[in-house]
């Protein structure tokens, strides 16, 4: 078995690591930063978030499930955000820093108290949810001008696809980033011997 040192997750039991980390991740962000948010989280993480945009060159997408008053630049509202707070019986908060540090975390729908969060910087694991997160929101996108104009074209989605390139552009770099991540700590490994 190989023991890769930059590798670690963890267990955030109480809501104020739980925001703490969060924070970190907000203002420690330097390429990309996406966030899908449920409203509770939001409200307590908005300012670091506004903050972040304004004040850095970091690229920021959020994906919240109903209007909020500030929003970034890229922020989107589910077409179908008020149905999942209807049905789901938690807040969801998934943070991804950099495709290098991923926060994931439910809270209590009344309380705001942790039900579970991880914190995570192994690299396939921030690398997977970082593809996710980025496809799932030029979805939500294409899918929100289908239900507001209820008629879509290739030109649309062609613009839409141009907001995100940045975005997909750097995950292509991130993938390698990766590799040479863990052949680096392989070939550590293997003089031990």
């Amino acid at each position: 078995m190989i023991f890769f040192g930059l590798v670690s997750s963890f267990k955030l039991p109480h809501n104020n690591q739980v925001y703490e980390k969060a924070k970190s991740l907000i203002d420690q962000s330097k390429d990309i930063l996406l966030i899908d948010s449920f409203p509770q989280p939001y409200e307590l993480l908005k300012n670091n978030i506004i903050f972040k945009e304004k004040n850095s060159d970091t690229q920021v997408f959020v994906k919240l499930y109903k209007d909020a008053e500030l929003q970034c630049l890229n922020t989107l509202n589910s077409y179908n955000g008020q149905l999942a707070i209807d049905i789901w019986l938690g807040e969801w908060l998934i943070i991804c820093k950099d495709s290098e540090e991923v926060l994931i975390a439910c809270f209590d729908k009344q309380t705001n108290s942790t039900h579970h969060a991880i914190w995570t910087t192994d690299p396939f694991i921030c690398f997977t949810i970082y593809n996710g997160m980025i496809n799932e929101f030029m979805l939500i996108d294409i899918l929100n001008k289908v239900y507001q104009n209820n008629d879509i074209n290739t030109k649309i989605i062609k613009e839409i696809h141009n907001k995100y390139k940045p975005a997909f552009n750097y995950e292509l770099n991130a993938g390698n980033k990766i590799l040479d991540i863990f052949k680096i700590q392989i070939k550590k490994g293997s003089k031990k011997k």
